[in-house]
């Protein structure tokens, strides 16, 4: 069976239409501790040809994907000669059979791109198994925004769960009672939905809301001009930088009305109020109206100590004059060394 070209088009309207069908049969299998999924099948008719339909949506979490495959007759017989002795309709009452008898079970592969479907069989007096593999396809984009927002009520929920237990450690005095605040923080950072791989949608776009629950010391304001500076993280978001990365980058665009001479323009760390200092690269060439220029925030290798987070306070200057809106708040974070 040539397995590149296996994903049909009408697998999207099997997708849609299978799982409310009434012959449909519908199972429960976890995958793992975390995961579980809801499972159906049914056979389905387009024009002269029958397939038997599988799809797979998980009921731990709520996620933006699903796991499914159609076969016709032909494809399950040259899967294997089990599929040779009956027809499409007893191959689903013999599935059946193999969920009743806790016979299948599901086995993540090729990084979860693909599920396969493991079926203990018996043919003749010989027991050996048989394996659907069952594809990764998203959702359809007319129902993504609200899978989105289900999505969304879930991490806000998470987060509010997560403040909760912050008031709780920030009451923490002694020293054991911090030791154990502190693990427990790093249990929520490492939290996911489950099935949702790391980096994935709104999970990791949330992180640094959750790590602003602890900061007390620090407000998370992120003030920046992103039409000045082009290319700097987002509200929230933090660089990651250690000893020996310890420079970071930033992109200016002249937006006034007259040009910026190289020796005229200064980007400064306010050192009184930033938790870390820098020093900031000069600039090696003009910028005129509209253009921009690269410089370059230099950290000294001594002041970056492991999982700890800091703040990095900017005003940019012309002729010894503050621009208006050339403030910027930079967010750093020096990953522990296991990261």
């Amino acid at each position: 069976m040539n397995e590149e070209n296996l994903e049909r088009d009408l697998d999207k309207v099997m997708a849609t239409e299978v799982p409310t069908k009434q012959t449909a049969y519908v199972e429960k299998l976890p995958i793992d501790e975390d995961t579980s999924f809801d499972i159906y099948y049914d056979i389905y008719n387009e024009g002269n040809t029958d397939y038997l339909y599988i799809k797979m949506t998980e009921n731990t979490a709520v996620a933006p994907f699903y796991y499914n495959r159609s076969f016709t007759i032909e494809e399950l017989q040259e899967l294997d000669d089990i599929f040779r002795t009956c027809d499409l309709k007893e191959i689903k009452e013999h599935i059946k059979s193999l969920f009743d008898g806790k016979k299948i079970k599901l086995i993540y592969d090729n990084n979860k791109e693909i599920i396969k479907m493991e079926l203990s069989v018996v043919l003749f007096v010989t027991k050996y198994n048989v394996y659907f593999k069952l594809y990764k396809q998203m959702i359809p984009e007319e129902i993504k925004d609200e899978q989105l927002l289900n999505l969304y009520e879930i991490e806000k929920n998470k987060i509010k769960m997560i403040k909760d237990l912050a008031s709780i450690f920030n009451s923490f005095n002694n020293q054991d009672e911090k030791a154990i605040g502190e693990k427990l923080k790093e249990l929520i950072f490492q939290f996911e939905i489950p099935g949702i791989e790391e980096g994935q949608l709104i999970s990791n776009e949330i992180k640094p809301e959750i790590e602003s629950i602890f900061e007390s010391d620090i407000s998370i304001q992120n003030k920046i001009n992103y039409n000045i500076f082009v290319n700097a993280k987002k509200p929230g978001k933090r660089y990651h930088i250690n000893k020996e990365k310890n420079t970071i980058e930033l992109r200016l665009k002249n937006i006034t009305d007259e040009d910026w001479p190289m020796n005229d323009i200064k980007l400064v760390c306010n050192e009184q109020t930033s938790t870390i200092k820098c020093t900031v690269g000069d600039l090696i060439y003009d910028i005129g109206k509209g253009q921009d220029g690269d410089i370059q925030l230099i950290f000294d290798p001594n002041d970056l100590v492991p999982g700890k987070k800091y703040q990095c306070n900017l005003e940019l200057f012309l002729r010894g004059e503050k621009v208006e809106d050339g403030y910027a708040e930079i967010l750093i974070r020096v990953p522990k060394k296991k990261e």
